[in-house]
């Protein structure tokens, strides 16, 4: 049982860069007094020409970390570029994706920053689901833990069946307050990954409030992971694979260990 409630159980712009109107405008006006001039120093022809290099290095300085590590990759201490593909992509060098990467608490019981990241994204799956993901993560737990069921008053008349749990506002009341948990430890997660503290504290919490609930038990809390990885499955679908199911037996573990820990207090 695990419950936060212990009393029962981007866009693309309209708008064009001034500049680039004002000088496609000089390059389509019928005068020829509207066209800037050129010093006759430069080596272009024309000032269509000019305009052209000048649009080329803007992609470049879209590229500009990319560009300095293939321009200076032959230089003594200079950026190692894994590939061409990696740098025309746009993506960082080696250094810069370090320093980019934001750090982990060493708590959390992720390997490394693209677990927590990849989590992250499959959670976002479900809180768009939320009210559903709750009632089945809530109703299989029932269904696997039919001893529990008892222990829930206001969920005592309510039929362990999709249909008649599904349409209870008590059960969706009651699903809700498990999922929160975990919803509210991701986004604690989230908004510091590098000191998670706030989240560790939040579970502890949860942890002591169910030291009021009658002969309450603290290995009660690992039984809802088999509920929580089959709600997981029922909404990733084709997503889930072995690799999600290790991510989110990792959160899991995190998840219990913190609230035993409050529990235990």
């Amino acid at each position: 049982m695990l419950t936060t409630n212990t009393s029962q159980m981007g866009c693309l712009s309209s708008k064009t860069d001034s500049s680039d109107q004002k000088s496609r405008a000089t390059l389509t006006t019928d005068g020829q007094s509207t066209v800037p001039k050129l010093d006759s120093r430069l080596p272009f022809q024309q000032y269509r020409d000019f305009f052209q290099l000048k649009n080329y290095w803007k992609a470049v300085r879209r590229r500009e970390d990319a560009s300095k590590c293939l321009f200076f990759r032959n230089k003594a201490n200079a950026c190692q570029v894994k590939s061409a593909s990696q740098s025309l992509n746009n993506q960082p060098s080696t250094a810069n994706t370090q320093q980019a990467i934001p750090q982990l608490d060493k708590q959390l019981p992720f390997a490394n920053y693209r677990e927590w990241y990849s989590l992250k994204n499959f959670w976002k799956t479900i809180q768009r689901n939320k009210d559903q993901c709750a009632k089945i993560l809530l109703l299989r737990f029932l269904t696997e833990n039919a001893e529990f069921h008892p222990l829930y008053k206001k969920l005592s008349k309510v039929e362990l069946t999709e249909e008649a749990a599904f349409n209870s506002n008590e059960f969706e009341n009651m699903a809700n307050q498990y999922l929160d948990v975990f919803d509210e430890a991701i986004s604690a997660i989230e908004s510091s990954p590098g000191d998670v503290s706030t989240a560790i504290d939040e579970l502890m919490e949860v942890g002591r409030k169910h030291k009021a609930v009658p002969n309450m038990d603290a290995s009660n809390f690992s039984k809802l992971e088999s509920a929580l990885l089959y709600m997981v499955q029922q909404i990733l679908l084709d997503r889930f694979n072995e690799k999600c199911e290790d991510l989110f037996k990792k959160f899991f573990s995190f998840v219990v260990t913190n609230v035993t820990k409050g529990f235990n207090e």
